[in-house]
């Protein structure tokens, strides 16, 4: 049982974040605490860069006007990369988000969902992610192909041991997306990547708490190139 959980559990950390809750579900209030309702993230990407004087960042050779030890200038990972052929950066009107929604699971049976029962009354977790204006060496973006990935936490009450609540802890996965004229505009959800043949998991059983630990967009060429965030203009 532990390790189908997780098994299932990693993939479900593909998902982002939020918390799937059935008034339905009686082990829901019985056995572990959770809010209400937690139905839905939006939040606005921005530039990712080199963290500063942390493991794998570089190193302060600089302080701000309050005395904190900084870097200067500041690196976005493609230009510590070396600016390779082929990675993002954000054109003149370039913005973007991922969003996040519960809801309850419309795909069961073969072929998209082999191990998921029609019957079950499962959850799912819509993901979506918009970015536009996407440019590279050649001028707008189109073609090539970067990935979200995830690191996330999910607690879940296994099917076969209804009464036990199990957390899998800080699983990271993600999921391709494309760009096509500078515009990535990409749907999928929780039982759409879990019915992956290399997953072949059932989609989430209700009651299930997904926390965000972190939320990257990855360029063609892996460097991260959008995170989380907002821009203070």
């Amino acid at each position: 049982m532990k390790k189908q959980l997780i098994v299932a559990g990693a993939a479900v950390l593909a998902l982002g974040a939020a918390s799937i809750a059935s008034a339905a579900s009686t082990p829901c209030a019985a056995t572990y605490m959770h809010p209400v309702s937690a139905k839905s993230i939006k939040a606005a990407l921005t530039q990712a860069f080199v963290s500063c004087n942390n493991p794998g960042g570089n190193t302060d050779n600089a302080e701000t006007e309050g005395g904190v030890p900084t870097c200067y200038p500041a690196e976005t990972f493609h230009e510590n990369a070396g600016t390779p052929n082929f990675g993002w950066t954000w054109g003149p009107k370039g913005k973007g988000d991922i969003s996040f929604k519960a809801g309850k699971n419309k795909l069961c049976g073969p072929p998209l969902a082999p191990m998921t029962d029609c019957n079950d009354p499962a959850a799912d977790l819509f993901i979506s992610v918009k970015i536009s204006d996407i440019r590279d060496h050649t001028g707008i973006a189109s073609g090539t192909f970067g990935a979200v990935q995830t690191l996330a936490r999910a607690t879940l009450i296994d099917r076969a041991e209804p009464t036990a609540p199990m957390t899998v802890l800080d699983f990271p996965t993600g999921f391709g997306v494309g760009v096509t004229n500078g515009k990535i505009n990409h749907k999928t959800s929780a039982t759409e990547i879990l019915s992956q043949p290399s997953l072949n998991q059932p989609a989430l059983p209700p009651c299930t708490t997904i926390e965000v630990v972190s939320v990257l967009v990855k360029d063609p060429n892996g460097n991260t190139f959008a995170n989380m965030g907002t821009y203070l203009p």
